[in-house]
């Protein structure tokens, strides 16, 4: 299977272009306090896919919350882009639709807005 190729789409509205971002991309696994063991089933079908569509050479780091939610994230941008929220909820989408339909709830889809991309470790702020 060929790494996917994202990028702006029609269906996603395009706002809050004036600045370019970098950083890492992030899926949140919003898990279960009580099933921990869905959260780490969820974890390994997204690895599956990510081991698929991630360009080669991409590892993905995980870093667990300490509490029920596991963190992905990659470094799949090499250079600064405009909407780069829109490029990771593209990605997150794919990989969302590419797991098995008992763990696709779990992945938190609210972590995409362009306010957020700024919280992100390795972000870059804009000049000024």
């Amino acid at each position: 299977m060929q790494p996917i190729t994202y990028g702006l789409t029609p269906t996603l509205p395009v706002t809050n272009t004036l600045c370019r971002r970098w950083g890492k991309f992030l899926l949140e696994i919003d898990g279960d306090k009580d099933d921990p063991q869905k959260s780490i089933q969820c974890l390994q079908e997204v690895l599956k896919v990510t081991d698929e569509i991630f360009p080669a050479g991409i590892e993905a780091e995980i870093r667990f919350s300490g509490n029920k939610s596991f963190y992905l994230q990659a470094e799949i941008d090499s250079q600064p882009s405009f909407n780069l929220h829109v490029k990771h909820k593209k990605l997150a989408m794919e990989i969302v639709g590419r797991i098995p339909p008992p763990y696709q709830a779990m992945i938190d889809m609210g972590v995409y807005d362009y306010d957020q991309t700024l919280r992100l470790e390795g972000s870059e702020y804009p000049a000024g």
